[in-house]
């Protein structure tokens, strides 16, 4: 539930920050890869602190979603990247009450698919730790060795 009320506050951040820059369109001139020198250049100091804001938010989203997709949860990145849009632009898909229940069911989802995730390691190191793991049991008449792995 916490990871929710993140990404909204983050969301109401981000749209405070866009909704009060009154320009319409910004200039930005960017190399395709990330060095450590910066290389992209801003109309406006306002218009850098925009775009780094955006920039942070789409890390947070893409290290959720790399963390996701280890427990099989995968996202469409270009319908997270809609519901920002929409949403800054005024034009959201869902009611506010949409977008909680449907991000508390997703949440519930997330914790079923850890937990699983969770037992099914647990599972794993068992059998790897038992792996070269072997008993000796004596008999009247023989001697038996069981070998686990």
């Amino acid at each position: 539930m916490k990871n929710v009320f993140k990404v909204s506050l983050l969301a109401v951040c981000i749209a405070l920050t866009v909704g009060c820059n009154d320009k319409t369109e910004t200039k930005v001139t960017t190399s395709k890869t990330a060095t450590s020198e910066s290389v992209a250049s801003f109309a406006t100091d306002q218009d850098k602190v925009a775009y780094a804001i955006g920039a942070s938010f789409s890390r947070y989203v893409e290290g959720t979603l790399e963390k996701q997709a280890e427990f099989g949860m995968t996202l469409d990145k270009e319908m997270i990247i809609d519901g920002i849009s929409d949403t800054l632009r005024g034009h959201a898909k869902l009611t506010d009450d949409e977008i909680m229940d449907t991000l508390q069911k997703y949440d519930e989802t997330v914790k079923v698919a850890v937990t699983k995730k969770k037992a099914e390691n647990k599972v794993k190191m068992a059998v790897e730790s038992n792996k070269n793991r072997y008993y000796i049991y004596f008999y009247k008449d023989y001697i038996s060795r069981i070998s686990y792995g």
